[in-house]
Protein backbone atom coordinates (compact mmCIF):
# COMPACT_ATOMS: atom_id res chain seq x y z
CA UNK A 1 0.00 0.00 0.00
CA UNK A 2 2.94 2.63 1.09
CA UNK A 3 4.20 1.57 -2.34
CA UNK A 4 0.81 2.34 -4.43
CA UNK A 5 0.50 5.68 -2.49
CA UNK A 6 4.19 6.34 -2.76
CA UNK A 7 4.11 5.89 -6.56
CA UNK A 8 1.21 8.23 -6.77
CA UNK A 9 2.86 10.81 -5.16
CA UNK A 10 5.55 10.63 -7.42
CA UNK A 11 3.40 10.76 -10.62
CA UNK A 12 1.50 13.82 -9.13
CA UNK A 13 4.85 15.84 -8.33
CA UNK A 14 5.89 15.33 -11.90
CA UNK A 15 2.70 16.27 -13.28
CA UNK A 16 2.60 19.64 -10.82
CA UNK A 17 6.29 20.07 -11.91
CA UNK A 18 5.44 20.56 -15.58
CA UNK A 19 2.26 22.32 -14.83
CA UNK A 20 4.73 24.91 -12.79
CA UNK A 21 7.00 25.10 -15.86
CA UNK A 22 3.98 25.54 -18.19
CA UNK A 23 2.67 28.92 -15.57
CA UNK A 24 6.24 30.38 -15.27
CA UNK A 25 6.54 30.41 -19.23
CA UNK A 26 2.76 31.31 -19.36
CA UNK A 27 3.89 34.45 -16.81
CA UNK A 28 7.14 35.26 -18.70
CA UNK A 29 5.13 34.80 -22.09
CA UNK A 30 1.85 37.36 -20.25
CA UNK A 31 4.96 39.83 -19.28
CA UNK A 32 5.96 40.20 -23.35
CA UNK A 33 2.42 40.53 -24.45
CA UNK A 34 2.27 43.58 -22.02
CA UNK A 35 5.39 45.11 -23.08
CA UNK A 36 4.67 44.20 -27.35
CA UNK A 37 1.17 45.71 -26.90
CA UNK A 38 2.54 48.89 -25.64
CA UNK A 39 4.99 48.81 -28.72
CA UNK A 40 2.24 47.69 -30.82
CA UNK A 41 0.14 50.80 -29.57
CA UNK A 42 3.07 53.05 -30.80
CA UNK A 43 3.96 51.23 -34.16
CA UNK A 44 0.29 50.18 -35.98
CA UNK A 45 3.03 48.33 -38.44
CA UNK A 46 4.27 45.87 -36.03
CA UNK A 47 0.11 45.27 -35.47
CA UNK A 48 0.08 43.18 -38.06
CA UNK A 49 2.88 40.84 -37.02
CA UNK A 50 1.58 40.61 -33.60
CA UNK A 51 -1.54 39.57 -34.55
CA UNK A 52 -0.32 36.41 -35.54
CA UNK A 53 1.51 35.82 -32.77
CA UNK A 54 -1.52 37.10 -30.39
CA UNK A 55 -3.62 33.80 -31.80
CA UNK A 56 -0.58 31.39 -31.10
CA UNK A 57 -0.53 32.57 -27.78
CA UNK A 58 -4.46 32.52 -27.09
CA UNK A 59 -4.41 28.72 -28.95
CA UNK A 60 -1.31 27.76 -26.34
CA UNK A 61 -3.93 29.53 -23.77
CA UNK A 62 -6.60 27.09 -24.55
CA UNK A 63 -4.53 23.85 -24.66
CA UNK A 64 -2.94 24.62 -21.49
CA UNK A 65 -6.24 24.64 -20.33
CA UNK A 66 -7.51 21.52 -22.07
CA UNK A 67 -4.31 19.66 -20.65
CA UNK A 68 -5.22 20.80 -16.89
CA UNK A 69 -8.24 19.85 -17.05
CA UNK A 70 -7.20 16.24 -18.72
CA UNK A 71 -4.58 15.96 -16.27
CA UNK A 72 -6.87 17.21 -12.98
CA UNK A 73 -9.61 14.43 -14.81
CA UNK A 74 -6.95 11.83 -15.35
CA UNK A 75 -5.64 12.21 -11.86
CA UNK A 76 -9.07 12.17 -10.18
CA UNK A 77 -9.75 9.09 -11.80
CA UNK A 78 -6.01 7.49 -10.74
CA UNK A 79 -6.88 8.32 -7.39
CA UNK A 80 -9.84 6.62 -7.52
CA UNK A 81 -8.17 3.44 -9.11
CA UNK A 82 -5.27 3.27 -6.42
CA UNK A 83 -8.09 3.92 -3.62
CA UNK A 84 -10.16 1.23 -4.86
CA UNK A 85 -7.24 -1.30 -5.01
CA UNK A 86 -6.27 -0.67 -1.46
CA UNK A 87 -9.46 -0.89 -0.34
CA UNK A 88 -9.42 -4.28 -2.36
CA UNK A 89 -6.11 -4.98 -0.53
CA UNK A 90 -7.54 -3.84 2.98
CA UNK A 91 -10.48 -6.64 2.59
CA UNK A 92 -8.54 -9.32 1.22
CA UNK A 93 -6.69 -8.94 4.30
CA UNK A 94 -9.02 -8.46 6.72
CA UNK A 95 -10.98 -11.52 5.11
CA UNK A 96 -7.59 -13.38 5.70
CA UNK A 97 -6.95 -12.50 9.61
CA UNK A 98 -10.25 -12.46 10.91
CA UNK A 99 -10.63 -16.10 10.69
CA UNK A 100 -7.22 -16.38 12.49
CA UNK A 101 -8.23 -13.89 14.60
CA UNK A 102 -11.58 -15.72 15.75
CA UNK A 103 -9.36 -18.95 16.37
CA UNK A 104 -6.69 -17.56 18.00
CA UNK A 105 -9.49 -16.04 20.36
CA UNK A 106 -10.84 -19.32 21.18
CA UNK A 107 -7.81 -21.00 21.89
CA UNK A 108 -6.89 -18.48 24.48
CA UNK A 109 -10.69 -18.62 26.03
CA UNK A 110 -10.35 -22.66 25.99
CA UNK A 111 -6.62 -22.11 27.52
CA UNK A 112 -8.28 -19.83 30.34
CA UNK A 113 -10.89 -22.26 30.88
CA UNK A 114 -8.43 -25.28 31.17
CA UNK A 115 -6.43 -23.15 33.41
CA UNK A 116 -9.02 -22.26 35.81
CA UNK A 117 -10.14 -25.81 35.90
CA UNK A 118 -6.99 -26.75 36.84
CA UNK A 119 -6.55 -24.18 39.63
CA UNK A 120 -10.04 -25.92 41.13
CA UNK A 121 -8.55 -29.25 40.83
CA UNK A 122 -5.65 -28.20 42.29
CA UNK A 123 -7.74 -26.82 45.69
CA UNK A 124 -9.58 -30.04 45.56
CA UNK A 125 -6.60 -32.25 45.54
CA UNK A 126 -4.91 -29.97 48.00
CA UNK A 127 -8.30 -30.08 50.74
CA UNK A 128 -8.22 -33.59 49.84
CA UNK A 129 -4.59 -34.39 51.05
CA UNK A 130 -4.86 -31.69 54.30
CA UNK A 131 -5.93 -34.99 56.15
CA UNK A 132 -4.92 -38.14 56.07
CA UNK A 133 -8.24 -40.50 55.71
CA UNK A 134 -6.83 -43.24 58.20
CA UNK A 135 -6.84 -40.65 60.73
CA UNK A 136 -10.39 -39.58 59.75
CA UNK A 137 -11.21 -43.25 60.42
CA UNK A 138 -10.15 -43.45 63.58
CA UNK A 139 -11.37 -40.03 64.90
CA UNK A 140 -15.00 -40.85 63.88
CA UNK A 141 -14.56 -44.49 65.43
CA UNK A 142 -13.63 -42.97 68.65
CA UNK A 143 -16.19 -40.10 68.62
CA UNK A 144 -19.71 -41.99 67.31
CA UNK A 145 -18.66 -45.16 69.04
CA UNK A 146 -16.82 -47.39 66.05
CA UNK A 147 -18.66 -49.14 63.13
CA UNK A 148 -22.05 -50.93 63.63
CA UNK A 149 -21.30 -55.04 63.35
CA UNK A 150 -24.02 -56.73 61.45
CA UNK A 151 -25.81 -53.51 60.05
CA UNK A 152 -26.15 -55.06 57.04
CA UNK A 153 -27.11 -58.63 57.84
CA UNK A 154 -30.43 -57.78 58.52
CA UNK A 155 -30.88 -56.86 54.84
CA UNK A 156 -29.50 -59.36 53.48
CA UNK A 157 -31.28 -62.65 55.91
CA UNK A 158 -34.64 -60.98 54.89
CA UNK A 159 -36.80 -63.53 53.07
CA UNK A 160 -37.59 -60.73 50.26
CA UNK A 161 -33.86 -60.41 49.29
CA UNK A 162 -32.99 -63.71 49.81
CA UNK A 163 -36.22 -65.24 47.37
CA UNK A 164 -34.86 -62.44 44.82
CA UNK A 165 -31.03 -63.20 45.18
CA UNK A 166 -31.65 -66.75 44.67
CA UNK A 167 -34.54 -66.82 41.97
CA UNK A 168 -32.42 -66.89 38.24
CA UNK A 169 -35.19 -64.66 36.61
CA UNK A 170 -34.67 -61.84 38.44
CA UNK A 171 -30.99 -61.71 38.22
CA UNK A 172 -31.30 -59.93 35.20
CA UNK A 173 -29.09 -56.80 35.99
Amino acid sequence: MRRIVRDGLKKTEKEAAVKHDIQEKMHAISSVKELIDAAVKLVPEAAITWTGTYFALQSIKVAENTIRQDSDQYNTQEIKSRLGELVRNTESLAANLLPGIRQALQEMRQEKKNEKQEKKNKECLADLHRTDPRDNKKRIKQTKGGLLKDSSNWILKHEDFQRWHNNDKTRLL
